[in-house]
């Protein structure tokens, strides 16, 4: 483990310590305050050179000179270094958010077969700089129809003003879509495009009654394919 500065017999053993060492999470939050100030400099730098080039801008009367040809070089760089301490952060999230038994986490990336057809999907977050991450997404969505057929899907959540409602969706709304579907007797666009409607109205009632009660304001969007 390179963060601990730790040699391992084995790969397994790594992975062991990476879940469950404490040490190795005190050097992942070590490494996340580092990682995390980096971040908040490079994004005063950004502030910084985005306003240098409107003062450029202004002051030479043009975009084509070659101060400003720097600066925008200058930005690039900086928006590359500021990508790449995002990354480093996630990364971080995934690995703690991975942690500890019990947990059943979406898979990021998946081979599903249909028929004759194979479908490599992948997905990844970004929490960014907000408290709790708002979006989530499903890649192994399995169900039947009324008539037998085998009917696959995928969705993606982005939620907003906290993290309530897209755990709702992930825990509801397969269930809904299960129902909705085995209503079915037979797979058409449009019928598909009714169970999606009537799964997302159920699981929309049972969110805002429960948001009623809580007083909370979370909510999402999703996209869903079928």
């Amino acid at each position: 483990c390179l963060l601990c500065r730790r040699r391992f017999a084995s790969v397994e053993a790594l992975s062991r310590h990476e879940r469950l060492s404490d040490l190795h999470k005190r050097s992942l939050a070590r490494q996340d305050e580092v990682v995390q100030q980096h971040k908040q400099d490079v994004l005063n730098g950004i502030a910084t050179v985005r306003q240098q080039l409107l003062d450029v801008a202004a002051a030479e009367g043009g975009l084509g000179s070659a101060r400003y040809a720097g600066l925008e070089t200058q930005l690039r760089q900086l928006l590359g270094e500021f990508g790449m301490a995002q990354e480093m952060l996630e990364h971080s999230r995934t690995v703690r958010a991975n942690t500890g038994a019990g947990k059943k986490r979406q898979p990021a990336s998946l081979e599903v077969h249909l028929g004759r057809l194979t479908f490599d999907v992948g997905a990844t977050c970004w929490q960014g700089g907000k408290e709790v991450q708002e979006d989530r997404y499903m890649l192994d969505l399995h169900f039947t129809s009324g008539d037998g057929q085998s009917v696959v899907g995928f969705c993606v959540m982005d939620g907003h003003s906290g993290s309530r409602c897209v755990d709702h969706l992930v825990d509801r709304l397969p269930g809904h879509l299960q129902a909705s579907l085995s209503a079915l007797s037979g797979i058409t666009e449009d019928g598909l495009r009714e169970a999606v409607i009537e799964a997302c109205r159920r699981s929309d009632e049972e969110f805002l009654a429960r948001a009623r009660q809580l007083e909370a304001m979370d909510g999402s969007t999703l996209i869903l394919a079928l």
